[in-house]
């Protein structure tokens, strides 16, 4: 059975909290941070600096994955920005190590291919992986996207590159 995830979306001040004071961001989202608070602080400070550059928080922004039955945070998930000229966006997923193997990223994907073809939809959802057949690779082709070839991504040096149409979006 595929773990039930909820994607929040974590306002950017509210990032900054987490990357700062991970005790007060959970009270006040009530959510259950469990061991892996260094690994959250880190990704809210890195998220909280995303949004500043990106102008703030929108639909195709930053979301805090979370059990929805335990309410435990489980991993974080993106769109790395709007669609560009093309009507192509790409999705970020990240699971924190205790909780990978589990189904979580594999939901987050999903979830996020889902959002991308809610109207106004994107017209291709991307996806870059290490040039390798990983554990990333096998999420993405389960979820129906087709391997394109590497690629040189400007921040990440070369990269397999992933993409669903909108023939196949509905997930």
């Amino acid at each position: 059975m595929s773990p039930q995830v909820e994607l929040l979306t974590i306002e950017q001040d509210d990032w900054l909290t987490l990357g700062t004071d991970p005790a007060v961001f959970a009270r006040d989202q009530q959510l259950l941070l469990g061991d892996q608070v260094g690994s959250l602080r880190e990704i809210g400070a890195a998220t909280a600096a995303f949004l500043a550059r990106a102008g703030g928080q929108s639909r195709w922004g930053s979301f805090l994955a979370v059990d929805a039955e335990s309410r435990v945070v489980i991993g974080t998930c993106s769109f790395k920005g709007p669609p560009d000229a093309d009507g192509a966006v790409e999705i970020a997923y990240y699971t924190l190590p205790v909780y990978e193997g589990q189904g979580y990223a594999t939901a987050m994907a999903g979830l996020l291919t889902a959002r991308a073809a809610a109207p106004p939809a994107a017209r291709t959802v991307r996806a870059h992986t290490l040039p390798q057949h990983n554990a990333s690779a096998r999420i993405l082709q389960k979820l129906g996207f087709v391997h394109l070839g590497q690629v040189l991504d400007p921040e990440d040096g070369p990269v397999w590159r992933w993409e669903r149409t909108p023939a196949v979006l509905s997930v």
